[in-house]
């Protein structure tokens, strides 16, 4: 089957190398391969219910948002003939995929309209009760044969946005935290306390879906956790901050900030064999040390300033406690690692702005993804590898925006009038929640 894609590809493929000017605001500045775009028909058949209807515009959507495919939805009376089919190819529709619809449930066929042949076929088991769910989980699926590649669509993403609130008659500012569908639709707030929420992060785990957050209070900021009905509790409230968890992917080892002895330092968390959890510090120097990632169960890369004036990116062991400098120059934050690729993204100061860069940890190079004035900070992964989203920071104000690897396009996914920061993108949910 995938031969015969790959053939489809070949017939609208070119490919073309060098450096491609983007929107004014953001370029890519790597090499890369570009495609046309593939004619894709999503097709139903007979009556259409209004939940068929939802759950084929969002597969479309989805299709979409990757920018690889242009995505035409027909109904058809009926489908009987091979004929039918072939004619799809004249119109250049190279790949046919239509949903269906019965008493047990929802199914695709995915057809190469060339021969008329059908590729292949699932039968789809509803998970959860939100419709756009659904339809999420089928472009998931479909696209994981279609293309051989994994998607991000049953993914979710989390930021904070700033909102201003009366109280007693003054203005105060709050930051709240807010999620949304992977293409930015649907936001809704999950937090929304009378503080100011920081930096959410999500855990590993797709069939439960939690967010870790930051809080203001009186006292520190403490570490708190929320799943998707917003329902919190707090995790750890030591004096100082606690803030940043990165978890491992096997789910055992917990990396975070606190900063109750002075400066930012970076604590594990784990269960021992007495099944009791402890709390092992890290890093003992007077510097900050922030912004923790996995990149595998046994190392992390955090943020320092503890050898130089400016904040660096280093490597450690969790066991040993051997730490590796991955950058030497200038000011760098953020670092966010995607194990779908075994790269690196981070943020560094270019000029007056901040600058989205990828480090390739089996290469260990360096390339500089984003220009621009905008300042590009606190980025994300998609869990496909696909996609990063950023604060995008000018003129005092901060929107998330949506970078496409493949194309080296850029997308606002909050709008201008609304303050937003500290993106965050889950992994794929088995079962997706409002």
């Amino acid at each position: 089957m995938k031969k015969t894609i790959f053939s489809i590809f070949l017939m609208i493929s070119f490919a073309t190398f060098g450096l491609q000017t983007q929107e004014e605001s953001i370029h890519i500045a790597v090499s890369a391969m570009k495609h046309e775009k593939i004619s894709i028909l999503l097709g139903t058949i007979g009556d259409v219910s209004a939940e068929l209807h939802e759950v084929v515009g969002t597969i479309a959507s989805d299709f979409q948002m990757t920018e690889q495919c242009n995505v035409t939805v027909q109904n058809f009376s009926s489908l009987q003939k091979k004929s039918q089919i072939k004619d799809l190819f004249t119109k250049k529709y190279y790949i046919a995929i239509f949903i269906i619809q019965d008493k047990h449930g929802l199914s695709w066929r995915l057809y190469d309209t060339h021969n008329a042949e059908m590729l292949a076929g699932k039968k789809y088991e509803k998970k959860g009760t939100i419709v756009r769910g659904w339809a999420h989980n089928l472009a998931d699926q479909i696209w994981q044969d279609f293309m051989g590649t994994k998607s991000c669509f049953s993914s979710k993403i989390a930021y904070c946005k700033q909102v201003w609130v009366k109280v007693n008659g003054r203005d105060k500012v709050y930051k709240h935290v807010y999620i949304a569908d992977a293409d930015g639709k649907h936001a809704r707030v999950l937090v929304d306390i009378p503080t100011v929420c920081l930096a959410p992060r999500w855990s590993n785990q797709p069939t439960d879906p939690i967010v870790f957050y930051s809080e203001n209070t009186l006292s520190n900021v403490r570490l708190v956790m929320a799943n998707m009905f917003g329902k919190r509790k707090t995790i750890c409230s030591f004096d100082g901050l606690n803030m940043l968890p990165a978890f491992s992917h096997d789910n055992k080892n917990i990396v975070f900030c606190l900063s109750k002895d002075g400066s930012s330092q970076l604590y594990h968390s784990f269960i021992n064999a007495e099944k009791k959890r402890v709390f092992n510090r890290m890093t003992s120097n007077n510097a900050d040390n922030f912004s923790p990632c996995f990149i595998d169960d046994n190392t992390i890369v955090f943020v320092s300033d503890y050898k130089t004036s400016k904040p660096q990116i280093y490597a450690m062991d969790i066991k040993t406690l051997q730490i590796t400098p991955i950058t030497s120059d200038g000011y760098c934050a953020c670092p966010a690692y995607c194990p779908a690729n075994n790269k690196l993204l981070y943020s560094k100061m270019v000029g007056k702005g901040m600058q989205i860069f990828l480090y390739d940890c089996a290469t260990k190079t360096h390339e500089q993804l984003t220009t621009g004035a905008e300042s590009k900070e606190e980025g994300s992964w998609s869990p496909c590898g696909n996609f990063i989203i950023f604060a995008a920071r000018s003129h005092g104000n901060s929107r998330i925006a949506r970078y496409n690897l493949l194309t080296g396009k850029m997308h606002y996914m909050t709008p201008k009038s609304e303050n937003c920061t500290y993106p965050a993108w889950s992994p794929v949910h088995t079962v997706f929640v409002e």
